[in-house]
């Protein structure tokens, strides 16, 4: 159990999860006007159209200027409209707060089933009992959420609904994806969800799940094979109201896969299935990358393997962190192994657009350690990397990879279960994806029922220091060591009221794991917020100059406190798993500086 002291609520039970519960501008004409006559109509006519503009975001005489960002800052120049009233300086402008808008995440649906088609004998039916899915949801109380609605892609079917101030809910079996939307309350409400899908037997055997997400204009995803024993479908939704075209991607270890279709178009609130080994050649590694115009969207992938007959586990692969320098996988809960395991864990990782090198790390119980073999990667420009990680000893471990070229990250784990039955000689494997999320210094995860969970916490140094595996030291650092962060743990109850709060110290350099038992008994959900200062630090801008955009004092991705609940369920024929990533806390809703209207102008650059 992690050190910490519950400062509230009831007093932690062991035990399981509880029971269930239920366009364009227009051009001018030409005219023979003199020129400063002319300069003199064009003038008055922006005025007027801008004037128009102006009106529907304006309020009882005032123009707004620029967007305030938590820090104060205005937005990033460029061609900006101004207020210029006749013998007031501009710094009478002040700030104006926006009204929030709803809360919109999207929630994965139930798996693609296999084509049973010319299977012949039951005994090889790939779906022989039926999936299981269910979709949890949360609001938190604090922050006096507005009501919540659970529905269908579409919007045609409601699946559930929360209550004005907070609660949970779960939809079984909700027949697609699904999006759920919260208002805003004042503005810091948290909310989640995640989707789970349960398959106890046949070619999807397995646990299979991902957090609900917010929209985006462009989507990594790193994991999935299209080889000849393994089936990719990419998932895709539009949740918006506009259509959206989506270009689609796909590197594998040879480089660029050609695709015989390069996007997809979404209508309005839809959902499209696509399996990716029709498109391209088979790809016994892949990555995608989605990018959207028009829109946001949601994406994910289904991947599933199997050994012959015999099921080499099922799982969804969550969206990932863009191309970055360092990338940060957390929950990586491995079983014991040996070097050269088959079976093993696995780290995937592509350079997308220049070859280079990674140095790899893993932060364990006790420290930072190198991996024989594994410490530096080299890595070929456009193409997917695969390291082994069998022989990494047992336990929760943070991955932390740093790159002299911009890459991207993911990683498998195993769990290797009993002989199959119609193929005693082969044993059947369960899979999970772990993606990189880098820090989260707050965000929320929903405990679906029925599953054993564990949170694991791992503390990223700026530098791991990582030292080979054999000379780790038996024991963690103290907890009062430079580095430590410190993450407070809040548990939400049935009607999103906190059930306690508990402080969690990790040693930098280290990853903690906290288990489902050591929370209050009836915990729905989990907010995690670091509350050491030192865990905020300055974001660099690209290229590693300090940001001109007055956004300094945001959390660094790259250094804090990265976080993943892992989930698993314990059968006789072997341990199904699967990893949720937390829903980052919504961003803070800025505020508009505004002056009173006088003279409108516009400035150009």
């Amino acid at each position: 159990m992690a050190e910490g002291t519950w400062t509230a609520g009831e007093a932690p039970a062991p035990g399981p999860a509880g029971p269930a519960r239920s366009g364009g501008g227009a051009t001018a004409a030409p005219s023979s006007e003199p020129t400063a006559a002319r300069a003199g109509v064009r003038r008055g006519r922006a005025a007027r159209v801008l004037g128009g503009l102006v009106v529907v975001g304006a309020v009882s005489g005032v123009v707004a200027l620029g967007v305030v960002g938590p820090s104060g800052a205005a937005g990033a120049p460029g061609r900006s409209l101004r207020a210029e009233p006749a013998g007031t300086p501009p710094s009478t402008a002040r700030a104006v707060a926006v009204e929030a808008a709803d809360r919109a995440l999207v929630c994965p649906g139930p798996l693609t089933l296999p084509d049973a088609t010319g299977r012949g004998d039951a005994a090889f039916d790939p779906t022989p009992v039926d999936p299981v899915t269910t979709v949890t949801v949360a609001a938190a109380a604090e922050g006096a959420p507005g009501a919540g609605t659970l529905a269908t892609v579409d919007g045609a079917t409601s699946l559930a609904e929360l209550p004005a101030g907070g609660g949970t809910a779960e939809a079984a079996d909700p027949g697609a994806g699904s999006v759920l939307r919260v208002g805003p309350g004042d503005g810091s409400a948290v909310a989640a969800g995640a989707g789970v899908t349960l398959v106890t037997a046949g070619d999807l055997r397995g646990l299979s799940g991902a957090s609900c997400a917010a929209p985006s204009a462009e989507v990594w995803l790193v994991g999935g094979a299209t080889d000849l024993e393994s089936t990719a479908t990419l998932v895709v939704q539009n949740p918006g109201s506009t259509p959206v075209t989506v270009a689609v991607e796909v590197w594998g270890p040879s480089g660029v896969v050609e695709l015989g279709s390069s996007g997809l178009v979404l209508p309005p609130r839809s959902e499209r299935a696509v399996p990716l080994g029709g498109l391209g050649e088979p790809q016994r590694a892949q990555v995608v990358h989605l990018t959207a115009e028009g829109g946001q969207v949601t994406a994910l992938l289904q991947d599933s393997r199997l050994r012959g007959f015999v099921a080499g586990g099922t799982d969804l692969v969550a969206p990932g962190a863009a191309p970055a320098l360092r990338q940060v996988l957390p929950g990586l809960e491995v079983t014991a192994s040996v070097v050269g395991d088959p079976d093993g864990p696995v780290l995937r990782l592509l350079a997308p657009a220049a070859a280079g090198t990674a140095t790899v790390s893993f932060l364990g119980p006790t420290g930072a350690a190198t991996l024989p073999g594994v410490a530096e990667v080299p890595l070929a420009a456009g193409e997917v990397t695969e390291v082994p990680l069998a022989g990494l000893p047992a336990g929760a471990w943070t991955v932390v990879v740093d790159a002299d070229v911009p890459v991207v990250a993911g990683a498998l784990l195993t769990r290797p279960g009993g002989a199959d039955e119609l193929d005693p000689g082969v044993t059947r494997l369960e899979r999970a994806w772990a993606a990189a999320t880098g820090a989260t210094p707050a965000g929320a995860v929903v405990l679906p029922a029925g599953l054993d969970a564990r949170l694991v916490l791992g503390a990223v140094p700026q530098d791991p220091g990582a030292v080979p595996l054999d000379l780790l030291p038996a024991q963690a650092p103290d907890t009062s060591a430079d580095g430590t962060r410190t993450a407070r743990l809040r548990t939400l109850g049935a009607d999103g009221a906190v059930l306690g709060t508990l402080d969690v110290a990790v040693p930098g350099g280290t990853t903690v794991s906290v288990a489902r038992g050591d929370l209050p008994r009836g915990a729905d959900a989990v907010a995690v917020e670091v509350v050491d200062p030192s865990a905020v630090v300055d974001t660099p801008g690209a290229g590693g100059a300090a940001p001109d955009d007055g956004t300094a004092g945001t959390a660094d991705p790259a250094a804090g406190l990265a976080w993943a609940l892992v989930l698993t369920l314990e059968q006789a024929d072997g341990t199904l798993v699967t990893v949720l990533d937390p829903v980052p806390a919504a961003a803070a809703v800025p505020a508009v500086r505004v002056a009173d209207a006088g003279r409108l102008g516009v400035d150009l650059p």
